[in-house]
């Protein structure tokens, strides 16, 4: 894995400066390319191409970047995985074209110039972005993967076009002014990232899944999609009516996909949280290894949101070499000064901060890790969907004055009180996290449409207007799907999952922490197979598909049902806890720093009762405050203008 970026510069600058620029953006990518890093220059144009690499497939230097197609008409900078190389590579040998080295690099560079580059990608399975030079009609091509499982932004301002894997080099090494985009800083602080094409920034974007990106000398941009989830949609006959060739369907698809990922010419593992799409991973792992692979686990030593016991059992029954590491509050805590440093964007998922951990564990004993996310968005596997279908026939059937009526009631229920109650052994061990499960349930209660119930299960806070200091118009990302025929309200949820909440929170949250510590992490049930499959009509509306059904009876044939069939947990830390006791002077000092009393776009006065509410066990407004904190802290470390 590696970090590409470069620019296209129409001011007629120096040949050292666009050198000492060139410099300083590879300097800036280092981390996610420790092996090497390298860039090439068209001065007469303007034109630089950069790249940083962790090498994983070829790791001679017939493997280095920026590389030059045999022809020499195309420059390619690349980041990613292509795990069927080695077919497409056969079919270019057959059709003439001799090859240097091994790298994937090569080959997807050699596909584009033979095929096209619309063609050579459609015929790929992996997770990448590149930019690609073509010389001989001076333009520029960037290139985003089907899912969105690798970053890439662009943008163009004062007569510079710039695109790279981050922001970091982007802010820091061109001589431009960047502002803060409001409208993203409002939709962060709802649902904890920023969904595509925005990013914090004005004048920089994040490209879209599954989209090729056009410019020319004179910066004119043009966007096509090669790859759209919306197409499957509607499609039928991807998959057999009859169950067991439907399961065997499925389980063919993701054992492919798990050994295409296992491809690799350094030492791989395996993230096993114990879960069901980890283990299932994991033992497709390890039943097609001729040695025990390697399994890595974390675990907190002070608190309940631990799955590592789970994890070592499943290894146990499996056979791996199992790497576990019990880390301490105080390890965590020490995380968060410094997560504006993993993360170059304002990002506010919580579980950021185990995920740091575990890729700073992992990568100390391998350079790629199999993940399971994906999982479930594919699978329908959170919580939500279950809320959701149950809360649309609850708000269908129910009066709205009975359902307002038990709203307000259940507001007026002391936190304290409900702590109390969820202290029992028996409602904790039924109903974990009790307290926020019945504030979400009077306010959702409040609600009329399947659209507002799921944006409010998505949103971490759903009355910003009140911390924000501007309300113009309606932002909402999701309107541009209302018009597809989904077969029912969780298959909506499933698609939108799919299309934001997967790519802009999950695979951001692994791709920033992983490659911050020179680690790959590859993604089996984001394989675009799996995605057409699963997206269908059809197969929606089959039952065995929901709540990962199907794929516990898979995990079934490899594990144990006792080892695998508990609530699911999610990868959590105890933030609203942290922030009464080991973060509140750290809370507290950044929501009263004279930063952020003077602050443009944030209100002081109500982000202050949200914190002493919390403090004061009034409300657990956790999940409010952390983005704001996250989005303070970023906000201290950062010059954006």
């Amino acid at each position: 894995m590696c970090g590409i970026a470069g620019f296209i510069n129409t001011n007629n600058n120096s040949i050292n400066e666009i050198d000492t620029i060139s410099k300083g953006i590879v300097s800036s990518l280092r981390h996610r390319g420790p092996d090497s890093q390298g860039y090439w220059i068209d001065h007469k144009l303007g034109l630089s191409i950069c790249h940083t690499r962790l090498s994983i497939i070829d790791l001679n230097t017939t493997g280095a970047q920026p590389m030059h197609s045999k022809s020499g008409r195309f420059v390619i900078s690349y980041n990613g995985e292509i795990y069927n190389s080695d077919s497409i590579k056969k079919k270019l040998n057959d059709s003439g074209i001799i090859f240097k080295g091994t790298s994937d690099t090569e080959v997807i560079l050699e596909a584009c110039e033979y095929w096209g580059i619309k063609n050579a990608i459609n015929k790929t399975i992996g997770m990448f972005s590149f930019a690609l030079w073509d010389k001989k009609l001076c333009k520029l091509y960037l290139v985003r993967d089907r899912i969105g499982i690798k970053p890439l932004y662009y943008g163009k301002q004062n007569g510079i076009f710039y695109f790279s894997s981050e922001l970091k080099p982007i802010k820091d090494n061109l001589k431009l002014n960047f502002s803060i985009n409001k409208y993203a800083l409002k939709k962060f602080c709802e649902y904890s990232y920023i969904a595509t094409p925005d990013s914090i920034f004005n004048n920089i974007y994040k490209l879209e899944p599954g989209h090729i990106l056009e410019i020319d000398l004179k910066l004119n941009i043009s966007k096509k999609k090669y790859w759209n989830m919306k197409d499957y949609v509607g499609k039928k006959n991807l998959h057999s009516s009859n169950f067991s060739n439907l399961k065997s369907q499925i389980t063919s698809l993701i054992e492919d996909s798990v050994k295409k990922r296992m491809i690799s010419d350094v030492p791989i593992g395996c993230f096993l949280s114990g879960g069901i799409d980890s283990s299932l991973v994991a033992s497709i792992m390890q039943k097609n290894s001729n040695k025990k692979i390697n399994t890595f686990t974390i675990g907190f030593e002070e608190n309940n949101y631990n799955e590592a016991i789970q994890a070592k059992n499943i290894s146990k029954y499996l056979g791996t070499n199992h790497n576990e590491h019990y880390f301490s509050n105080k390890d965590a805590l020490e995380v968060i000064p410094n997560i504006y440093k993993f993360y170059d964007e304002p990002f506010a998922d919580s579980s950021q901060i185990p995920t740091v951990l575990l890729s700073s564990f992992t990568s100390s004993k391998v350079k790629v890790a199999l993940s399971g996310d994906g999982g479930d968005e594919f699978f329908r596997g959170y919580n939500r969907y279950y809320w959701a279908e149950n809360f649309s026939k609850i708000n269908k059937f129910s009066p709205e004055i009975i359902r307002s009526f038990l709203s307000k009631l259940i507001n007026r229920i002391p936190e304290n009180s409900i702590e109390y109650l969820a202290s029992t052994k028996v409602i904790s061990k039924k109903i974990p996290n009790l307290k926020n499960k019945l504030y979400k349930i009077a306010d959702i209660l409040s609600l009329k449409t399947n659209d507002e119930i799921y944006e409010y299960l998505i949103k971490n806070n759903n009355k910003v207007d009140s911390i924000i200091n501007f309300n113009e118009g309606d932002f909402n990302v999701f309107k541009k799907y209302e018009n597809i025929l989904f077969k029912n309200f969780n298959h909506k949820m499933q698609f939108l999952d799919a299309n934001y909440y997967l790519p802009d929170d999950i695979l951001t949250k692994v791709d920033r922490a992983s490659m911050a510590h020179g680690l790959e992490v590859r993604v089996p049930f984001t394989d675009h197979r799996i995605a057409q499959l699963m997206i269908s009509n059809s197969i929606t509306s089959t039952s065995i598909t929901k709540n990962k059904l199907i794929l516990k009876k898979i995990l079934n044939g490899y594990v144990p049902k006792k080892l695998f069939d508990r609530p699911k947990m999610g990868f959590g830390v105890p933030l609203s806890n942290w922030l009464r006791g080991s973060l509140k002077v750290w809370a507290q000092d950044l929501i009263n720093s004279s930063e952020v009393k003077g602050n443009e776009f944030l209100n002081y006065e109500n982000i202050n009762m949200l914190l002493n509410e919390h403090i004061e066990y009034k409300r657990d407004n956790s999940y409010k405050l952390w983005p704001i904190l996250v989005f303070i802290s970023w906000l201290n470390n950062n010059s954006y203008a």
